[in-house]
């Protein structure tokens, strides 16, 4: 009997400790704010959504006396009488007469001129490939050692036998192929340490006055020159600058004396 007691008087001793336990408050929560009171001090105050600036129509626009306004048309020119616009592709042109309008605002498009530049765009030559890094490397070879040799060889065969030691492919052109062979004669003797590049673009051109070389990724091609402006690339693969002043177009006529109420916004001038 006095072994149980004992034992009931420690399930007591261990309940209230227990009891103890959940009661006493942890001193590392005790003050900390709730989860939530965390999350919103956390988050940012969000910015107020404001609505993006609706897109500006394109063409200009017109406002009528009536009270009609006429938007996405072109003025193509103005006169002291009247405005002459265009609808759509162009196909459909309209004169209003200057006294039915109150106000005219011009954009800075001008079909006309957007039209010439492609055409010039479609009608330009394409630009030949750039040579490759491989090439580029290749075109810095030496290829006279060992001592490259030619007397009164042809063309065709120097040229072969640069290739071969440069381990590039050089293709003439079927004009120079169909060249007769005494003129395709070349003494070719040059020294130790002469790369491709010298003698392609400085020994070449001084004997073959008429002749072009052109890089085109990893071949290089040897034809006649191209007729003088016609825009063809010059020895390198590089194309010419376009001639000066090409593309440039006369701008929109949209001059002439104000109507009633007063142009609001005037054609920007062009800049050169």
């Amino acid at each position: 009997m006095k072994g149980l007691a004992i034992v009931l008087c420690g399930l007591a001793a261990a309940s209230l400790y227990a009891s103890g336990q959940e009661a006493k408050p942890d001193a590392t929560t005790k003050d900390a704010p709730p989860a939530q009171e965390k999350a919103a001090a956390a988050t940012p105050a969000s910015a107020p959504m404001t609505a993006p600036p609706a897109p500006k129509p394109a063409g200009d626009v017109l406002t009528l006396k009536s009270g009609k306004v006429l938007r996405g048309l072109q003025v193509r020119r103005s006169t002291p009488q009247s405005y002459e616009i265009e609808l759509g592709d162009g196909s459909i042109v309209l004169h209003i007469p200057r006294r039915q309008v109150v106000s005219v605002e011009f954009d800075d498009f001008d079909p006309r001129r957007e039209a010439l530049m492609k055409k010039l765009e479609a009608a330009r030559p394409p630009a030949p490939p750039k040579p490759s890094a491989a090439l580029l490397q290749k075109l810095d070879m030496d290829v006279a050692t060992p001592p490259l040799k030619f007397n009164n060889a042809d063309l065709l065969e120097i040229l072969a036998e640069l290739g071969k030691r440069a381990e590039v492919e050089i293709v003439p052109a079927e004009a120079v192929s169909a060249m007769p062979k005494e003129k395709r004669q070349w003494t070719l003797t040059p020294p130790k340490g002469t790369t491709l590049r010298a003698i392609l673009e400085e020994k070449l051109p001084g004997v073959f006055k008429g002749l072009n070389v052109v890089y085109e990724g990893d071949r290089i091609l040897v034809a006649p020159k191209p007729p003088a402006g016609s825009g063809a690339a010059p020895a390198g693969g590089t194309p010419p600058a376009p001639p000066k002043g090409e593309g440039a177009s006369e701008s929109k006529q949209k001059d002439g004396p104000p109507p009633a109420g007063g142009e609001q916004k005037p054609p920007a001038p062009e800049t050169q």
